[in-house]
C-alpha cells in the first residue's frame, strides 16, 4: 500500500502540481486491474466479477489511522498498510483470518528459517 501513496504523492514533481492527475480510485485501480493486466491475467483477477478468482483483502478500518475520514478510498491509499489486513482470500479460499494465516504453519516456518540463518552465519565465519 505504501506504493499506492508514493504514486499519489508522485504528483508533486508534475508542473501542474494537480491532485487529480493521479486520483485514488484510479490508483486502487491501477493496482488491481493494471496488475491484473500486466502479468497477462485481467481476464481472470483484477476486479469482483462472477467468473473471475475471488482474490481480496479485508482490512480493519476501525483504527484511528483511518477513521474518522471523509473519503474511505482517499484514507486507504493515503495511511492503510499490510498491518491492516485481518482477513486475505486467494481464489476464494479463506488464507489468513484475524491475521492467521490459516495454510501455513508459521511456527514451524519461523524456527527453519531461524535453523537455516545460523547454518549462514556459520559458514560465512
Amino acid at each position: 500500500m505504501k506504493v499506492l501513496r508514493y504514486s499519489m504523492l508522485a504528483y508533486w514533481g508534475l508542473p501542474s502540481f494537480n491532485p487529480v492527475v493521479m486520483t485514488c480510485p484510479t490508483l486502487l485501480k491501477m493496482a488491481s486491474q493494471g496488475g491484473a493486466n500486466a502479468i497477462g491475467h485481467g481476464d481472470i483477477l483484477g476486479s469482483v466479477k462472477e467468473g473471475k478468482k475471488a482474490d481480496l483483502i479485508l482490512l480493519n478500518i476501525d483504527q484511528p489511522h483511518i477513521t474518522p475520514t471523509q473519503n474511505l478510498v482517499n484514507t486507504i491509499v493515503d495511511a492503510a498498510n499490510g498491518h491492516d489486513v485481518i482477513d486475505s482470500i486467494i481464489n476464494g479460499k479463506l488464507v489468513m483470518k484475524n491475521r492467521e494465516v490459516l495454510t501455513l504453519d508459521e511456527e514451524r516456518i519461523r524456527f527453519e528459517a531461524t535453523q537455516h540463518m545460523n547454518e549462514i552465519i556459520k559458514r560465512a565465519y
